[in-house]
């Protein structure tokens, strides 16, 4: 082979080096699941392909995020677990609150394994938008949080929007074991002069007041059991 034609050749090879090792790492990084989630939070967003990945997608080595629901970006998300959490806390932070909101639930999603987004939620609690505070509500719900959860719900029955009062009446009958702390204020919020807020508070009342029963029944019933009566 003649010299010329050699160089030629040697330094075509090394240019596809150049190009396709960059691109095979970028491959690689872009399926690891911190990747993954950067990517679902994008598609939350509504956010184009960067350009790297447009390149990666035209030449089909991933596919292109398909118009979905939220709810089936959340549950991708949570499907990725503990890794997928530092996205998701990055997205309580973001400038879209449905953004906010859904990364509240993805986090829920994915539960106490989530718990380091604890202090996060506690942040979004006092979010500007309802829908981002009572999603970050209910994942802390989740997360065995009543400590924080119960007095935030308690504040809300005593809010000037109708619609905060309904959810926040509607969350209090949730919890489990029943949130018996919040009967006071339910029984008062069977005086608002709002209905849906009334009957919020009347339905969480008796899942309360059920909850309690069922469990000191269970109560009873163990005390009462004797060791040789076990199967």
């Amino acid at each position: 082979m003649k010299r010329g034609r050699k160089r030629v050749i040697l330094g075509a090879m090394a240019v596809l080096l150049v190009v396709l090792v960059p691109v095979a790492g970028t491959w690689w990084h872009t399926n690891r699941p911190e990747c993954k989630a950067r990517r679902l939070l994008a598609e939350l967003r509504g956010d184009p392909p960067g350009r790297v990945e447009q390149w990666l997608i035209d030449h089909d080595l991933i596919e292109p995020a398909p118009t979905r629901d939220a709810w089936d970006i959340m549950e991708d998300l949570a499907k990725l677990g503990p890794p997928a959490v530092p996205v998701l806390i990055s997205g309580l932070g973001d400038k879209n609150p449905s953004v906010r909101q859904h990364s509240a639930e993805a986090i829920a999603l994915i539960g106490p394994p989530a718990h380091e987004a604890t202090p996060h939620l506690v942040a979004a609690l006092e979010d500007g938008e309802l829908r981002v505070r009572f999603a970050a509500a209910d994942a802390l719900r989740l997360f065995g949080r009543r400590d924080v959860v119960v007095p935030f719900l308690l504040r809300k029955l005593e809010s000037k929007d109708t619609l905060e009062r309904c959810l926040a009446a509607c969350a209090l009958g949730l919890f489990d074991p029943p949130a018996k702390e919040a009967v006071p204020a339910l029984q008062e919020a069977l005086k608002d002069k709002d209905a849906p807020v009334r009957d919020a508070a009347e339905m969480s009342l008796r899942k309360i007041q059920a909850g309690a029963a069922t469990r000191e029944a269970a109560t009873r019933a163990a005390a009462t059991t004797q060791p040789g009566d076990k199967q």
